[in-house]
C-alpha cells in the first residue's frame, strides 16, 4: 500500500474509534433514560406482563438509540465521502453504495419492529406499546 492510502486508513480508524469512545459510554445512561423506568420495568413483584413491557423496552432501546443514530452516522460518513472524493467515480459509487445500504437497513429495521410492536399489542391486549393503538384501530 502507499503512504497515502495508510494514510487514509489510519484517520478512517481515528475517526471510528472516537466515535466508539464517545458513543459506548454513554450506552448505560441511554439504556437507564430510555423509559422513565429504565429497561427492567420492575424490581421485586414482576409478572408475566412485566416479561412484555421488558421486550418492548429493550426493542425500543436497539431501534431508536442504537440503530436510528448509527444509521445516521453512516449517511452522514458516506455524505463526506461524496465530497471529498468528488472526482474518483470509484470512491463516489461507494459512497452511494454506503448510503442506499443505511436506508435500505433502516426501512428493513423500522418495518421490523412496526411488526414486532403489532405482534406485541396483539399478544398483551394493548397493555403494551399502547402508541400503535390508533394504527391497529384498539
Amino acid at each position: 500500500m502507499n503512504r497515502q492510502k495508510k494514510l487514509k486508513i489510519g484517520i478512517g480508524l481515528m475517526v471510528l474509534l472516537v466515535i466508539t469512545g464517545l458513543i459506548l459510554p454513554l450506552t448505560p445512561v441511554l439504556a437507564q433514560s430510555a423509559t422513565t423506568t429504565g429497561l427492567v420495568p420492575c424490581t421485586d413483584d414482576c409478572d408475566f406482563n412485566q416479561l412484555y413491557v421488558l421486550v418492548d423496552n429493550i426493542i425500543d432501546f436497539i431501534v431508536f438509540y442504537l440503530a436510528v443514530p448509527i444509521a445516521t452516522g453512516v449517511i452522514a460518513f458516506a455524505g463526506i465521502w461524496l465530497v471529498i472524493y468528488a472526482g474518483n467515480e470509484g470512491k463516489r459509487s461507494d459512497a452511494k453504495k454506503m448510503i442506499w445500504s443505511a436506508v435500505i437497513g433502516l426501512v428493513i429495521v423500522l418495518s421490523a419492529y412496526l411488526i414486532i410492536k403489532a405482534i406485541i399489542v396483539g399478544l398483551t391486549g394493548g397493555e403494551v406499546g399502547t402508541q400503535l393503538q390508533g394504527i391497529f384501530g384498539r
